[in-house]
């Protein structure tokens, strides 16, 4: 089972926890010749093509929730990101909030943290990285708050940039 945060990294991690232990209870039976190996049956295999970067990219036309998995999906590689001005910023982690009916791809502030409206709910970004050249617009701490204090329109306790 895969659990609601986890991400690959995390899931590989205590997978091969449980694979060594497997491991321990196993080997003694097969080197004993209780138990035989048996051929995977390739006709119920299925194949997974290989991830290309540019499936990072994320596109805010689609559910929040389903790009806050993708995030988690594509962490440690390729790694979610969106365009601002030309540079990928990369998201590394996120949470899905509501926003007040905003248009996707409309940013906004949800809680003290840089958010995006998605074709329903809005993708609040807890973890990114940036570049100082982005530091400005969405980074809590960097001076966000100064630079969009006069552009701040209050609506429900979101403020939409």
């Amino acid at each position: 089972i895969i659990l609601p945060e986890e991400t690959p990294g995390q899931l590989g991690e205590r997978l091969s926890e449980l694979g060594a232990d497997l491991l321990v209870e196993t080997l003694p039976k097969y080197l004993s010749g209780e138990i035989q190996p048996q051929a995977q049956d390739d006709s119920l295999s299925t194949y997974a093509p290989m991830i290309a970067k540019e499936e990072g990219k994320l596109d805010f036309t689609q559910p929040a929730e389903a790009l806050e998995r993708r995030i988690r999906a594509f962490q440690p590689w390729p790694g979610a990101f969106l365009d601002w001005q030309g540079q990928p910023l990369k998201i590394q982690r996120a949470h899905v909030d509501s926003c007040g009916g905003l248009p996707a791809g409309q940013r906004c502030v949800v809680g003290g943290l840089p958010a995006i409206a998605a074709a329903s709910g809005c993708l609040v970004l807890d973890e990114h990285e940036a570049r100082a050249a982005l530091q400005a617009f969405v980074f809590p701490g960097s001076g966000l708050a100064e630079v969009l204090a006069s552009t701040l329109r209050t609506s429900q306790g979101i403020h939409t940039i």
